[in-house]
């Protein structure tokens, strides 16, 4: 790869929330699912077995983890550097036009994607503020529904509230179950974003997650200056790289 930099994207902290997000929502979904539709038929009494104890026990643990790990991603937002805060401005129309544009390179027979700029495009960006709003959405719902067993506690202070606005728990359940699978959905076009980007520009996208370098060509947008920053990693990378 002539030319390219190797730029140090992602930061620690933004790369150990990407995996702890993605093992809380694989376990947050299968652990859903059954106790939406449980499928086992354990032998025994249930006190016993206590396996719908258990699945309900390991969803709502990973459910306190989920909101504590986009909690330290809303801390660094604001600490991290520039990559670690990209945000979709939906009202910019230049911003939606980038959309179109973003989405019509990853639809198309031979993508001419952008190798310049390192960091989250703006379809991306939407894409990630689609699952914080979907997050939100279920945190809330989640832990009013949990809250039930105790109205007055906190749990129920702070989330209860959308229940009678809903119109009842039942509502509240069938919204949680139905945004649930938005997630599913989310994880297959983000991993194909991700592999479609890859393979067509060959700037390492895949590993940054791993390890927070990124190829960029012809020294793109950078992060503030210093080590950790998106500053040039010991030069230009060549055709020895690989890449």
């Amino acid at each position: 790869m002539n030319g390219s930099q190797i730029l140090y994207v992602w930061e620690w902290p933004v790369r150990i929330f990407h995996w702890v997000n993605a093992l809380c929502i694989t376990v947050l979904f299968a652990t859903g699912l059954y106790i939406g539709s449980p499928v086992l038929r354990p032998a025994g009494e249930a006190y016993e077995t206590f396996v719908m104890g258990w699945v309900r026990y390991v969803h709502f643990v990973t459910a306190y983890v989920f909101l504590a790990n986009w909690i330290f991603r809303v801390y660094w937002f604001f600490a991290g550097n520039e990559h670690a805060k990209n945000v979709f401005r939906f009202w910019s129309r230049d911003a939606w036009r980038s959309v179109g544009h973003h989405a019509r390179e990853l639809l198309a027979a031979r993508p001419e994607i952008d190798q310049e700029l390192p960091g989250h495009d703006q379809l991306a960006r939407m894409m990630h503020g689609l699952l914080f709003t979907a997050a939100v959405f279920m945190v809330v719902t989640g832990f009013s529904l949990y809250g039930e067993v105790n109205p007055q506690g906190v749990l129920g202070r702070l989330a209860g509230w959308t229940i009678p606005l809903a119109g009842g728990p039942r509502t509240v359940q069938y919204w949680h179950h139905l945004i649930a699978w938005f997630f599913p959905l989310w994880v297959v076009l983000h991993v194909y974003q991700v592999v479609r980007i890859d393979v067509g520009a060959r700037r390492g996208l895949i590993s940054s997650m791993i390890s927070g370098y990124y190829f960029c060509q012809g020294g793109g947008a950078q992060g503030r200056p210093g080590a950790g920053s998106g500053s040039p990693r010991a030069g230009a990378a060549g055709p020895s790289s690989g890449r």
